[in-house]
């Protein structure tokens, strides 16, 4: 505004921009947590800094030479902004990693989910919403639905389609309702929650 009189706007400016600053400092923070996590447990890890698509972190196991594809979801308070709706191909090795950052000087929290488990989750929860007729533009899910797979590191030491589903019960019967043709827990009763 060239005439010397103030930018109504330069204060919302200045707030998202310290935002996105913010949003990028934890989603660093959580990258390389889930990095360091991943190291202590025998994966030779490497970032992709934003060059490969849904994948933050590439990384081998040091012992089996098994290779997977991770994509890093970091909050410090609140539900995980979760945007996993494609489905991995058949035979890929795609996890997602949830990383809850704590208050500083604490240890952050990971829940080692495979790709499929998260995105059966998404789509499931986004068809029960739209039955309902609401909108749901952000995929907040909240780490309650993840619980059972905190810190199951030992996951990783198979391939991702050969972990055990443990979701919590209402995904699968809302999956009995919408079912997802490229996304099927084996057949039988789904496992008692926790």
């Amino acid at each position: 505004m060239g005439s010397g009189q103030p930018d109504p706007c330069r204060s919302w400016r200045d707030y998202a921009g310290s935002m996105s600053k913010q949003s990028d400092l934890v989603g660093s923070a959580g990258l390389f947590a889930a990095a360091y996590e991943l190291a202590r447990e025998g994966w030779l890890v490497s970032p992709t800094f934003g060059n490969a698509a849904r994948t933050d972190l590439l990384a081998q196991h040091s012992e089996t030479d098994l290779t997977a594809g991770i994509q890093v979801k970091t909050r410090t308070s609140g539900d995980f902004d979760l945007d996993v709706w494609d489905a991995s191909p058949p035979g890929a090795n795609e996890w997602v990693i949830l990383v809850s950052l704590g208050q500083r000087n604490t240890r952050p929290g990971f829940n080692v989910v495979p790709r499929n488990h998260a995105c059966l989750v998404v789509r499931v929860l986004g068809a029960i919403l739209e039955e309902q007729g609401r909108r749901w533009p952000r995929k907040l899910i909240g780490e309650q639905e993840f619980n059972r797979y905190g810190g199951s590191w030992e996951l990783m030491t198979r391939q991702a389609h050969e972990a055990p589903w443990m979701l919590p019960t209402w995904v699968f019967d809302g999956l009995a309702r919408h079912p997802q043709a490229d996304l099927s827990p084996p057949p039988g009763p789904p496992p008692e929650a926790a």
